[in-house]
């Protein structure tokens, strides 16, 4: 005691130091010491600074206790939302999945839209003019072979939905029709020499989705088609292929739709679970690897981790829907004096420029949209299909269901086959749900058309008078995107000499 009272004005000196110092910054080195040399000023961290999470204090670069856990709640927040616009893709197809399950389109079991898909139906930004078949493609099994009809566009992605191949048209059958064998990761077995074109996936789990052609407004030639010729079976049994089974979608209530709340993380760890251990990279894995998700191991964020997460995923669902609505990029315009946004930024199905994955355009793409293939980004005149997307008018503001519209469509569209317009939900993202069960338009249609060849689409919550041929309906005090396609676009649409109209408000 008496020790500790004599060295007392020694200890209170010390702290006054010690004090002074962290309100000044950093200490510097004193020339009295014979290893000194001058601190570049940039190599040093203040006792203080202010940031957008708070105020950071440091004692001579070391973060005080309230720090650390201010920047490890911050980079867990951080980690959190880039696990959301990441895993979009993911969590996309694990709610295919589940909504194929639910139909039983799996196995050798495929669903088709036999009088096309209706607005019923939650699928992100679907047509309604062309039939589509859905398969569940479990590879764990072994091998599993796919043989295509004639005349199909047809697409295979993993589990991260990410392009495998194409079947069909855009194909290497070259839309003749043939058989595919898909192969598992890590797969050691005898494989075929020819007579298949043979596709290695990285995952087990992957989509089969494909388009049929209505004829002369008719889908039952498609459909008819597809079921003569379209077959799936493992492998193992090609010898004896057991029959492909077709069940009839058109019309079922699904939701594919992934979620925009804390289910969505739950979402994601199933394919963590379920694939090889780095099937969606090292750093990717590492991401969600830092927020708990482990192969092998259960996903039980603790309280303090839900809470971040949860405010994560709102975070992150906001972001998302500003990139898909409210884009900054100059890039995702068609045309720069228009508002008409391509899916496929820089044309690349993998958001590459020059080796620099465009995170945003891979966000743009898959929060609202599905399938992932070259034949939708790459300029192929004649062949494939391609898509502008708007959800403001001419003056750049939102669309309004309470309001009316106009698009006027020039002529000579450059569509080897046909072009059309569909209406969406900006809440889901799938077709906008109406009296109308097909909330689209498009050339195959006896749609009204101007003396110049040009044709007016309306859209409103009532139908201008005598227009009701060549008008989609509104919904008041919800807003709208519309997506034109065309199929089969030729070269015009590429160089863009003919140019797609902005949409105009009524006056």
């Amino acid at each position: 005691m008496l020790t500790a009272r004599r060295n007392c004005p020694r200890v209170l000196a010390m702290a006054a130091v010690a004090l002074l110092t962290a309100c000044a910054g950093p200490p510097e080195h004193s020339a009295g010491y014979k290893m000194s040399t001058p601190t570049p000023p940039q190599i040093l961290t203040p006792a203080n600074v202010e940031t957008r999470i708070g105020r950071l204090e440091f004692f001579d670069g070391v973060p005080t206790p309230d720090t650390a856990r201010k920047v490890y709640d911050n980079l867990d927040f951080l980690r959190g939302v880039e696990a959301f616009l990441n895993g979009i893709p993911g969590a996309s197809m694990v709610s295919i999945r589940a909504g194929l399950r639910e139909a039983g389109a799996t196995g050798s079991t495929v669903g088709i839209f036999e009088t096309l898909m209706d607005s019923r139906s939650l699928f992100l930004t679907a047509n309604t003019e062309t039939v589509y078949f859905w398969n569940w493609m479990d590879l764990k099994n072994g091998p599993v072979v796919v043989e295509t009809p004639p005349g199909i566009l047809g697409v295979v992605d993993d589990f991260w939905f990410r392009y495998v191949t194409d079947m069909g048209n855009a194909g290497p059958d070259k839309g003749k029709g043939g058989k595919y064998l898909f192969v598992p990761p890590g797969y050691k077995g005898p494989l075929p020499a020819q007579g298949y074109f043979v596709q290695h996936s990285p995952t087990y789990g992957n989509l089969l989705f494909g388009r049929a052609f209505m004829k002369n407004g008719d889908p039952a030639p498609g459909v008819q088609g597809v079921k003569a010729g379209l077959r799936v079976y493992p492998y193992s049994q090609a010898g004896a292929p057991p029959p492909t089974r077709f069940i009839n979608l058109s019309g079922k209530v699904m939701n594919t739709i992934h979620a925009n709340n804390y289910a969505f993380f739950d979402e994601v760890n199933q394919i963590i679970q379920e694939e090889p251990a780095c099937a969606y990279g090292a750093d990717m894995t590492g991401l969600y690897a830092a927020i708990g998700m482990r192969k092998g191991q259960p996903f039980e964020p603790d309280a303090r981790m839900k809470a971040i997460l949860t405010d994560a995923v709102a975070v992150g669902n906001a972001t998302a829907r500003a990139i898909d609505f409210a884009n900054r990029d100059p890039a995702t315009r068609i045309y720069p004096d228009r508002h008409w946004n391509t899916p496929f930024v820089g044309g690349s199905y993998e958001w590459l420029n020059d080796g620099a994955r465009n995170f945003d355009a891979r966000t743009m793409f898959f929060y609202a949209a599905t399938i992932d293939t070259p034949a939708m980004a790459v300029a192929m005149p004649g062949i494939g299909s391609q898509y502008a997307a708007a959800n403001y008018d001419a003056q750049g503001k939102p669309l309004d269901g309470s309001r009316q519209y106009v698009l006027r469509v020039p002529p000579n569209v450059p569509a080897k086959d046909f072009w059309s317009v569909v209406v969406y939900d900006t809440q889901t993202r799938s077709m906008l749900q109406t009296d109308q069960p097909f909330p689209s338009l498009s050339s195959e249609k006896q749609l009204h058309a101007n003396a110049d060849g040009s044709v007016d689409l309306y859209f409103g919550p009532q139908a201008p008078a005598g227009k009701e041929q060549n008008w989609i309906q509104t919904i008041p005090g919800k807003s709208w995107m519309v997506i034109f396609r065309l199929y089969g676009p030729l070269q015009a649409w590429f160089d863009k000499t003919w140019k797609l109209n902005d949409i105009e408000a009524a006056r």
